[in-house]
């Protein structure tokens, strides 16, 4: 009981670390069981290696994989992903091509094309504009192109999430369209949407989801 309360307290920090010390935690583990119920030194030895060897190419194979895949799957010319980053919630990456970076959760595209003439105008501008100077919370991230589309004029936008990493990567990799660090009316905080909007005292005239 103790060892298992133990390895449930590492978990949060190990995968903070990143997935490859959460898969490492794992592997040593399993070893240690193997080792401690007489399994035969040669073989935990080779578990061990197997191991090792999964760690040192999973970052590398995992890029590769999932830029061959999403070059196939959406026809994007992929150059790099310079994010990859598993949380709780996600798989959080960022897709880089030559003409345009693209946000990717779960291996579901999130935002690959330019807002403004599309969906964050009919999501927020459009309702933001008729609304005058609203009170708007935000449900889930994304790209967060609506909140530039809608940051001029709207009194305040609370931005929600469960995922953090989800809104740092937007706000790092999409500052062009959601111009977070030009605006001073907006509020992030990570938590679930439902749980949020039941507990928060705040009112709005806009809810985007």
């Amino acid at each position: 009981i103790a060892g298992s309360i133990t390895a449930l307290a590492l978990v949060p920090p190990l995968a903070a670390a990143g997935h490859e010390a959460l898969l490492g935690a794992y592997f040593i583990t399993f070893v240690a069981l193997a080792v401690s119920v007489g399994t035969l030194a040669w073989m935990a030895g080779a578990m061990a290696l197997a191991a090792g060897g999964y760690l040192a190419i999973f970052g590398p194979a995992d890029r590769a994989i999932a830029r061959w895949c999403y070059e196939r799957i959406y026809g994007w010319q992929v150059t790099a992903m310079p994010l990859v980053r598993y949380t709780p919630y996600h798989k959080v990456e960022i897709a880089a091509g030559a003409t345009q970076t693209r946000l990717l959760l779960n291996g579901r595209r999130q935002f690959a094309s330019d807002p403004q003439l599309t969906y964050a105008y009919f999501v927020a501008g459009y309702p933001a504009r008729l609304l005058g100077s609203p009170r708007v919370a935000l449900l889930g991230c994304g790209s967060m192109a609506t909140v530039g589309l809608i940051g001029d004029f709207a009194r305040s936008i609370d931005i929600v999430d469960i995922d953090p990493v989800v809104f740092a990567a937007a706000r790092e990799h999409f500052q062009s369209f959601n111009r977070l660090d030009r605006l001073q009316n907006w509020t992030f905080t990570a938590n679930d949407a439902k749980h949020f909007l039941a507990n928060t005292p705040a009112t709005y005239d806009l809810i985007l989801h």
